[in-house]
């Protein structure tokens, strides 16, 4: 397997060439504020309204640009942004084919990056998988897999 490894001191990315696919992306700096996010990821960001569209956001791979409701709250925010951030190198044809593998990809990196910054923000010790997922309104099976499982990487890696 011919792994490419890059660390541009937040992000942490592996790419295997033989298969054409990136293998992870690493946490970021825990509590980037939204511009550093948007910067690091060369992306911008657009809001609209509920009363113009009902989704929470979307991402738009050909402008690069994140587009996410403004109605919704601090912490919705933060999430639909790490999930959107997640589509950046899903291709459309591979969201055609495998929409819901992107869109477990994208679950999974914005449930690492939230469950990174909880633990910075409150402990290891505090860490509450339930409070947790309803502070997100994280509802499914998956979720709270991935949650657990972003956990202990996390604290193994600590």
């Amino acid at each position: 397997m011919n792994v490419f490894h890059t660390n541009s001191s937040s992000l942490f990315f592996q790419f295997d060439f033989s298969k054409n696919k990136l293998i992870s992306k690493g946490i970021l700096r825990e509590n980037m504020t939204e511009k550093e996010l948007l910067d690091l990821h060369k992306v911008t960001l657009r809001e609209f309204t509920s009363q113009q569209w009902s989704r929470s956001g979307f991402y738009d791979d050909i402008n690069r640009i994140v587009y996410i409701n403004a109605d919704l709250s601090s912490d919705e925010r933060r999430k639909v942004l790490f999930h959107e951030l997640g589509h950046i190198d899903h291709y459309r044809s591979l969201y055609q084919n495998a929409p819901l593998l992107c869109e477990n990809e994208a679950n999974r990196y914005m449930i690492q990056n939230l469950v990174a910054e909880e633990i910075a923000e409150y402990g290891v010790e505090s860490f509450n998988s339930v409070r947790f997922m309803e502070r997100y309104q994280l509802k499914t099976v998956t979720d709270e897999v991935m949650i657990q499982d972003e956990f202990y990487k996390q604290v193994s890696n600590m």
